[in-house]
C-alpha cells in the first residue's frame, strides 16, 4: 500500500475517533450527567460511554503516534529550522541526547502524575476525617433512588 493511502486512512480513521470521543464526551455531560443512575442512552450507561471515551482516546494517542512517525521527515526539518539549523547541517550527539532525555522525563512525570492522581482518587474515602465522610455519606445518600432515602431516614430516626 503506498503511503499516500496510509495516511489517507489514519487521517479518516482519526478524524471518526475523535468524532466519536466529542459525541460520548457530550453525552455524558448533557444527556448522563453524574448522578444520572442507571439511565441509558442507545443501551450504553454512562459508566460504559466513559469506557469507550477512555479506549478511543488512547486509539487516538496510537494513530497520532503513527502519523507523526510517517511524517517524521517533516517534523525533523521543521525542528531543524526553529533551531537555527541549516539544512544537511547534522544535529550534534549532545543536542539528540538531550532531547531524549526531555522526552524521557516528560513520559515519566506524565506516568507519574497518572498514578499519584489515582491512587488519590481511590484512597480518598479510607483517609477522610469524619467531617468528610459525613459529607461523602449525604453525596452517597442522594444518589440512592428516593425511595431508598426514605428508608436511610426511617432507620436513623
Amino acid at each position: 500500500m503506498k503511503r499516500n493511502h496510509i495516511n489517507l486512512i489514519l487521517d479518516i480513521t482519526l478524524g471518526l475517533i475523535l468524532y466519536i470521543i466529542l459525541l460520548t464526551g457530550l453525552i455524558m455531560y448533557y444527556i448522563l450527567p453524574p448522578g444520572s443512575r442507571s439511565s441509558t442512552v442507545w443501551g450504553w450507561t454512562r459508566h460504559d460511554l466513559g469506557s469507550l471515551h477512555f479506549y478511543l482516546g488512547i486509539a487516538a494517542i496510537a494513530i497520532i503516534l503513527i502519523h507523526l512517525a510517517l511524517h517524521w521527515q517533516w517534523v525533523h526539518t521543521l525542528i531543524s529550522n526553529l533551531l537555527g539549523r541549516k539544512h544537511g547541517q547534522k544535529i550534534g550527539r549532545a543536542k539528540y541526547a538531550s532531547g531524549v532525555i526531555v522526552l524521557f522525563v516528560f513520559t515519566t512525570l506524565t506516568i507519574a502524575v497518572l498514578i499519584f492522581a489515582a491512587n488519590a482518587k481511590i484512597s480518598s474515602r479510607k483517609h477522610a476525617t469524619s467531617s468528610q465522610q459525613a459529607k461523602i455519606q449525604q453525596i452517597d445518600n442522594r444518589s440512592q433512588p428516593p425511595n431508598q432515602q426514605q428508608q436511610l431516614r426511617l432507620r436513623s430516626q
